[in-house]
């Protein structure tokens, strides 16, 4: 969130090329499928939980940056941005002081809808057998374990996989 707040900061402040340039960036990393770039992740380096926050960082900045550029957009021409401009704010002061804090919203709404995402993503990473490391508490890894015994304990998948269903529910309902 923090990468791609800031991200989106810049690029909606400085419009022009420094936009351009830095959506074609995001342009770059939304064409990338997040799954093969996990797939490079662990076979180069293994699996572990730094190498799955990384590919969550790395595949989930994008979608704030987006959303923070196009609210930056909209805010650039009200009246408190022109007042403090004309009063002589810097940049910065206007960014921090002006903007941000009528960010919170749109950051605090994409955040809790990411909730569910980042737990799909890693419970996904884990059940295909390159999310954290072998031994490691994780949903998605208990679903992949129990899949041999379900014809005699149907549970041992059904209670991750409600529990992954759920709490993403329970992120999406609360980001609504």
């Amino acid at each position: 969130a923090l990468l791609g707040v800031t991200v989106g900061l810049i690029a909606g402040w400085y419009a022009g090329f420094t936009d351009k340039l830095l959506m074609r960036v995001v342009d770059v990393q939304l064409a990338m499928p997040a799954i093969l770039f996990a797939l490079l992740l662990a076979a180069v380096f293994g699996p572990s939980l730094r190498n799955v926050i990384v590919l969550i960082i790395v595949w989930n900045w994008s979608s704030y940056a987006r959303i923070i550029r196009g609210e930056v957009l909209g805010l650039r021409g009200r009246d408190f941005v022109i007042g403090a401009r004309s009063a002589g704010a810097s940049d910065l002061r206007i960014v921090l002081w002006h903007l941000l804090p009528n960010l919170i919203n749109p950051i605090v709404i994409l955040a809790t809808l990411e909730i569910a995402a980042v737990i799909l993503v890693e419970a996904a990473l884990s059940f295909l057998g390159v999310g954290v490391a072998p031994g490691t508490a994780s949903w998605g890894a208990m679903v992949s374990e129990g899949r041999t015994f379900i014809s005699i304990a149907w549970w041992l998948i059904g209670v991750p996989g409600a529990a992954i269903f759920l709490i993403s529910l329970v992120a999406n309902f609360t980001g609504d």
